[in-house]
């Protein structure tokens, strides 16, 4: 299970369609909840810029997607972003 998952989120991050901004706050699955402001992809870890430092002074942070356990996105988007993700059905107007 933890593999599909993990594969899953490699895929968001991967193939993150150009209408969404590059920000959001990821959830791990230690329950941190860490706000970014831009990412960058291997095919095995995830490098996501913090918008602003953590209590030890970092900025950056490099997890590997089976440490992802949500995603929060912070920006008003439309369904058609989320469909380019392979979402399907419809949103409240």
């Amino acid at each position: 299970m933890a593999d599909s998952s993990s594969t899953q989120w490699q895929q968001t991050f991967l193939k993150w369609p150009a209408s969404i901004p590059r920000r959001g706050i990821l959830t791990t699955v230690l329950d941190e909840h860490i706000p970014f402001k831009g990412f960058m992809t291997t095919d095995k870890m995830l490098l996501l810029e913090r918008q602003n430092p953590d209590s030890l002074g970092a900025r950056f942070i490099v997890l590997e997607y089976a440490s992802v356990s949500a995603l929060k996105y912070i920006d008003p988007l439309k369904a058609e972003s989320f469909q380019e993700l392979g979402f399907v059905g419809k949103l409240s107007q």
